[in-house]
């Protein structure tokens, strides 16, 4: 599984590829991502994240799991769009659909946030730590870049 950070209207997208379609037990790969996820958004402290879900039928249930304890732990709003219907109800079950609804597309998404957080218009770009196109497992991986991102230059 993996997290492309991409520029939508100057606001970070984090597009979802690749899905792992794991189990509970077995899902290192999406344990290891959501740690990335985590310092990558404490770095950029961008005001919010919209997931970009539309090339995904499914989602790993501990992906989801995960995901929901690091919207807790950052209370950082999360929205989802551009998911199918099977995907929806994963995200319903695991309570990610709340208190922001499922959009059909990022930019619906994007106007909804900018009229909610008009002061953080712009500063979700946060263009010195966002790798557009580049899977946030090879940006933000220590074991794959040898240095900690968080102290990088």
């Amino acid at each position: 599984m993996e997290i492309y950070p991409v520029l939508v209207e100057g606001t970070v997208i984090c597009r979802v590829k690749r899905c792992c379609q794991g189990s509970w037990k077995e899902c290192e790969s999406c344990q290891s991502l959501v740690i990335y996820l985590h310092n990558w958004l404490r770095h950029t402290q961008i005001p919010y994240v919209v997931f970009d879900l539309q090339e995904e039928s499914t989602l790993c249930p501990f992906f989801l799991s995960e995901l929901g304890v690091l919207r807790k732990k950052l209370r950082t709003p999360f929205l989802f769009c551009g998911a199918r219907s099977k995907t929806q109800g994963l995200l319903e079950t695991y309570h990610l659909l709340h208190p922001f609804p499922f959009w059909h597309s990022p930019e619906e998404a994007l106007q909804c946030m900018r009229r909610q957080y008009p002061l953080a218009e712009g500063s979700g770009s946060a263009s010195d730590a966002v790798h557009v196109d580049h899977p946030l497992s090879q940006t933000w991986n220590i074991l794959k870049t040898g240095m900690n991102p968080l102290f990088a230059p």
